[in-house]
């Protein structure tokens, strides 16, 4: 019977080992999602900044020379 109860134990005692290794691997798995969700936002925010440049380069560029000259020249 002892030796019945030492294997209960044994095993309860690896149980909790287990389940303490899998609330860390889902902590650490949670962790990152949140650093893959923050990622995939400042991609998008990049994408917009981009997009925003180059639509205020393709507008300068319609301006033609001249009124960007003088424009540049203001200091506008």
């Amino acid at each position: 019977m002892e030796r019945a109860e030492a294997g209960r134990d044994g095993e309860r005692s690896r149980a909790d080992t287990l389940r303490g290794r899998l609330d860390a691997a889902e902590d650490d798995l949670r962790q990152a999602r949140e650093a893959a969700d923050q990622a995939r936002q400042h991609a998008s925010d990049a994408e917009e900044a981009i997009e925003a440049a180059r639509r205020a380069d393709a507008e300068w560029k319609e301006r033609g020379r001249w009124t960007r000259l003088r424009t540049a020249w203001r200091g506008e």
